[in-house]
């Protein structure tokens, strides 16, 4: 039987749905339930819910580098397999990052391109066991309404020369008034003025925003990929919770109503500009540790820098768009579109 799993090719796969189609077709070989390889899954140290499973073999979109690599591995095979699947995988991302977004360095605010997700195809027919179907393209996530601390969409604006009200509110976010006793008192690494240690930030719960447009940070509700974006806040997910790893190291750690715990971080670790930014299951080799440098010029806030390029994260050219996505890149101390704002949940 392993002889049989080995011998399906992934580099074959053309499209995102071939290359799941392969999936289903894998696990139509290791005659395993979708429960069975959930235990599997967890036996191995990997989180793989039946639910995911049958989520993830239902559409014709990317699945998640670590659920590819836990049914790989669920399924009875070894690393070298696990490395065929993911390296047809990341073909695939980087076939679609080319067809989607071919001048992302050179867009205009407000032109950045958007990811838009395929149609998915209907649920496996071979998955009786299937913990229910796959949700459908667009249907929106459910809300328990705003959460204490949250205010109105209306309220979260904050451009410059705005009301003394929503300047207020933003200034408390980071911990003071420039006049207050944490008042900037050295220059930040990238050029800005910085705020003294005093401000930074608390570990909690937060809404992450960008400063130039208010618009919260977000993953699509209709994709699996985790890719992050600028939207309304009132569409935002999922929740995120900051908590401090070491000397002013931070991760922000997310609870995603499909795919549960997560993190934040940039795709593979990557060191390039323009790198992807997207939630993930921690502790799988991304980058997912950041240093938060409170700065009140050009805007007031917080640039986030990833320890493991010292880059800062923003959105292309200052964009203004809803969706423009959020990319690693190369700190501009000048940049208002690499500020961000916290507001506690």
């Amino acid at each position: 039987m392993s002889n049989l799993l080995a011998a399906l090719r992934p580099e074959a796969a053309r499209t995102p749905g071939e290359y799941v189609a392969l999936l289903r077709r894998l696990r139509t070989l290791s005659c395993l339930t979708y429960r069975e390889i959930a235990d599997r899954a967890d036996t191995a140290g990997d989180v793989l819910p039946a639910s995911t499973l049958a989520a993830m073999l239902g559409r014709a979109t990317l699945p998640r580098e670590q659920a590819v690599a836990a049914l790989i591995r669920a399924c009875g095979l070894g690393p070298d397999d696990v490395a065929r699947w993911l390296d047809a995988r990341r073909r695939l991302a980087m076939s679609e990052v080319t067809e989607h977004e071919p001048s992302i360095v050179d867009a205009e605010p407000g032109d950045v391109p958007e990811e838009t997700g395929p149609e998915r195809s209907p649920t496996d027919p071979e998955a009786a066991d299937a913990p229910g179907d796959p949700m459908p393209v667009g249907t929106p996530v459910a809300s328990a309404g705003p959460r204490r601390g949250w205010l109105p969409p209306a309220a979260l604006g904050f451009v410059a020369g705005a009301v003394t009200a929503t300047v207020t509110m933003a200034l408390l976010s980071v911990g003071g008034p420039p006049d207050s006793p944490q008042a900037p008192d050295h220059a930040s690494a990238s050029g800005g003025a910085s705020v003294s240690q005093a401000a930074m930030p608390a570990p909690g719960p937060y809404r992450l925003r960008l400063a130039h447009t208010g618009l919260c940070v977000t993953e699509r509700p209709d994709s699996d990929l985790g890719h992050l974006f600028q939207t309304n806040c009132a569409a935002a997910l999922p929740a995120m919770t900051l908590t401090a790893e070491g000397d002013r190291v931070f991760r922000i750690r997310t609870k995603h109503p499909r795919f549960g715990p997560g993190c934040m971080g940039v795709d593979h670790a990557n060191k390039d500009v323009n790198g992807m930014v997207a939630n993930s299951f921690c502790d799988t080799g991304g980058g997912q540790d950041f240093r938060f440098e409170p700065v009140i010029v050009p805007a007031l806030g917080y640039r986030i820098r990833p320890v493991h390029s010292d880059m800062c994260l923003g959105v292309v050219n200052g964009a203004t768009g809803d969706w423009a996505p959020v990319r690693q890149l190369a700190c501009d101390a000048n940049a208002a579109g690499q500020i961000f704002l916290l507001d506690p949940a």
